[in-house]
């Protein structure tokens, strides 16, 4: 029965994983191919610390956004994954404290299984 309690944790982590990703490779898609491919000639319009925001932002801004991308997963992961942790070390010690329960019942009946 934990072991059950154990693989819904996991799927509600890998759900929640998937939550966090999903967003950040959207960004990461615009951040690279949209606003540094696609938009470059439009952006090259604006200027942004004397250079064209286009090349600027194929050259420049999206590997900053790449590395605030890696920040942000780094630090949602950690939060996510100390919670679903504690909810793991949980089922595992309840685990542990039926199957003391159990030891201590048969102990009690005289080694005889019920």
């Amino acid at each position: 029965m934990n072991k059950d309690r154990i693989k819904e944790i996991n799927s509600r982590y890998w759900k929640s994983n998937l939550k966090v990703v999903i967003p950040l490779l959207i960004i990461w898609a615009l951040l690279g191919f949209v606003l540094s491919i696609v938009l470059v000639e439009p952006l090259n319009s604006i200027r942004f610390a004397g250079f064209k925001l286009g090349f600027w932002i194929a050259q420049q801004g999206a590997m900053i956004g790449f590395i605030f991308i890696i920040l942000a997963y780094a630090i949602i992961m950690n939060r996510i994954d100390r919670k679903f942790e504690d909810e793991v070390r949980q089922a595992q010690s309840s685990s542990a404290d039926s199957d003391q329960d159990n030891g201590l019942n048969g102990l009690q009946n005289g080694g005889q299984d019920e």
